[in-house]
């Protein structure tokens, strides 16, 4: 029989065997519901209707006389746009619909299930249907177990849309009142910078005692000739808590991944010695999104908005001047040392450095370090191949120019490192975490999988009792080894990712020692080449591709926190 023909079936009682179908099952049970409650922060502000107590009261007198409905959790995600659905509660509500434990979804409305068109039609034409759950939104009159054909292909999509283009037009008109707002230099941002704190008035910051001696001291320290590395050592001994430590401890901001936060960074050092805001001014305006709450980019100085005598200074213009002077003059000293390394270039003692690293992109021979007779202390790489036999293209490159690639691509790779480094003391607990939801991940797909293999061991005594006839018997089959198949996949997937993790992130990764731990005036030498480099490769046109060590673990690093990759051609980065 033709598995078109099965729903005509005579099908046999399962009562005697225990079998029990998933219609009968769902009419034992009824439906095991999940409430979604969202509210955002310009809502909380604007509208008292929207309130997550208002719609929880509402959710609970939609199902107070319905029997079959039963309310298993309550996800709720206060002041969280509803542009993305990067939210804690909906992700937490997912998770608990794949395990099973929910299969009816309930929100007040649209709106507050979310206000991105296209991810919400996603998950209401598609994601729910596939997981076999049930979605209603409330006060639209909408549940996809009667949604007639107009509701789901015209009426609903328009909704959405209408969602959407909301959060558009609120967005567009705070960004215009905001603009208004930074001109005339009042203070928008959610925290203030470190050493200042906010007053009554939203708008303007004070000067936060504690933490402005620090900053005192960061700017006296420069001063005396510390570099951004030693300042952010001698804060570190003494113990000093680092800006996100600090407004952790002093309740400012809330979230648990700031607890353990450790450490000064020269990065976090630069970026106090060269703000304006530390003299009185008020600078705003960095970063922006060309989307509703997406990811922002940076702006160009040119186009910050600068309003000058807005606060409380803690550092004099004057000094705030000298420190600037200072750090210009280490630039100065760091292009020096870039020519030096140029320098060196020239010099046939040093013709060891880069020995047995540099190799023609093409052929694949190594490539030679000829002197230029038209230039005194001058050489370059050729291709052998293409000198002796012309087989191969013609190509050549300066080794002054091969040296300074090399120094400027080592100096991205440190700085990349550094930040790494950072941002994996920032996470501690959310490693912890992440172990823990791919241990969990694991667990449930094992139990599918050992699910699965138990309904195919009951699938077979059904047919050998006569319960199901042999059509049944193989499309059921057939279907259960193809969930298992899938089940066995996700579960090497899964342990891969898991080992990877465990490899990846720790701060003690041998790219990130190997990387960071150089100074900041390093030359180039042949204990620094192999120490980092692998293979250096030249090809036609002299575009230079390096091989790092330990490059694959830098580059899923980078991946993992979110920032640009190091390209290995020229000393590029790709964002």
């Amino acid at each position: 029989m033709s598995v078109k023909g099965r729903t005509r079936m005579a099908r046999k009682s399962r009562k005697e065997s225990g079998v029990q179908t998933r219609e009968s099952f769902s009419k034992t049970i009824g439906y095991q519901v999940g409430f979604y409650l969202r509210l955002s922060d310009k809502e909380a502000k604007d509208r008292d209707s929207e309130s997550i107590e208002n719609q929880f009261a509402l959710l609970k007198d939609f199902i107070k006389n319905k029997p079959d409905f039963r309310l298993i959790s309550t996800f709720t995600d206060d002041g969280k746009t509803g542009t993305n659905f990067k939210r804690s509660g909906f992700e937490q509500m997912m998770d608990e619909v794949r395990s099973g434990r929910i299969n009816c979804i309930i929100v007040k409305d649209l709106s507050r299930f979310g206000r991105n068109y296209l991810e919400a039609g996603h998950y209401i034409e598609h994601v729910f249907p596939f997981l076999n759950v049930r979605f209603i939104a409330v006060t639209d009159g909408f549940d996809t177990l009667t949604a007639t054909p107009a509701q789901l292909s015209y009426l609903i999509p328009l909704k959405n849309i209408m969602n959407e283009n909301y959060a558009r037009d609120i967005s567009k008109k705070e960004r215009s009142a905001k603009k208004v707002l930074r001109k005339k230099g009042c203070f928008l941002g959610a925290y203030a910078m470190y050493g200042y704190e906010k007053t009554s008035d939203k708008h303007v910051i004070g000067v936060d005692p504690e933490a402005a001696v620090h900053v005192k001291t960061i700017f006296d320290l420069c001063e005396k000739g510390y570099s951004d590395s030693a300042i952010a050592k001698y804060l570190n001994e003494r113990k000093v808590l680092c800006p996100a430590r600090y407004k952790y401890e002093k309740g400012i901001v809330k979230n648990a991944k700031y607890a353990n936060t450790s450490g000064w960074y020269p990065q976090t050092i630069a970026g106090i010695l060269t703000s304006r805001v530390y003299i009185g001014d008020m600078v705003q305006g960095a970063r922006r999104s060309k989307e509703i709450k997406g990811k922002k980019e940076v702006v160009p100085k040119s186009e910050w908005d600068i309003v000058s005598g807005t606060h409380e200074a803690i550092i004099s213009k004057e000094q705030f001047d000298r420190v600037q002077e200072i750090r210009m003059d280490r630039h100065r000293q760091y292009e020096k040392m870039i020519q030096e390394n140029r320098r060196l270039a020239g010099k046939s003692e040093n013709s060891g450095i880069l020995k047995g690293k540099v190799f023609c992109g093409d052929c694949k021979r190594a490539m030679v370090r000829k002197h230029i007779k038209s230039c005194k202390d001058k050489y370059r790489y050729v291709c052998d191949m293409h000198e002796k036999t012309g087989q191969c293209s013609r190509k050549f490159l300066p080794e002054q120019e091969l040296f300074e690639m090399l120094g400027c691509l080592i100096r991205r790779q440190i700085e990349a490192a550094c930040q790494v480094k950072e941002w994996l003391h920032s996470r501690e607990q959310e490693e912890a975490r992440e172990l823990f939801r791919f241990e969990q991940t694991l667990r449930e797909t094992e139990d599918k999988r050992n699910r699965l293999v138990q309904k195919m061991a009951a699938l077979y005594q059904d047919w050998k009792e006569g319960i199901l006839d042999q059509d049944e018997y193989l499309y059921m089959k057939k279907r259960y080894e193809e969930e298992l198949t899938g089940c066995e996949g996700e579960r090497e997937e899964l342990m891969g990712r898991k080992q990877e993790y465990i490899l990846a992130y720790t701060s003690e990764n041998p790219a990130l020692k190997a990387v960071s731990e150089l100074p900041d005036d390093f030359l180039l030498s042949r204990e620094l080449v192999d120490r980092l480099i692998e293979r250096i490769e030249i090809y036609e046109g002299n575009r230079v591709r390096v091989s790092f060590k330990f490059q694959d673990e830098m580059q899923r690093l980078l991946r993992a926190k979110g920032g640009g990759v190091i390209n290995e051609e020229r000393g590029e980065t790709a964002g």
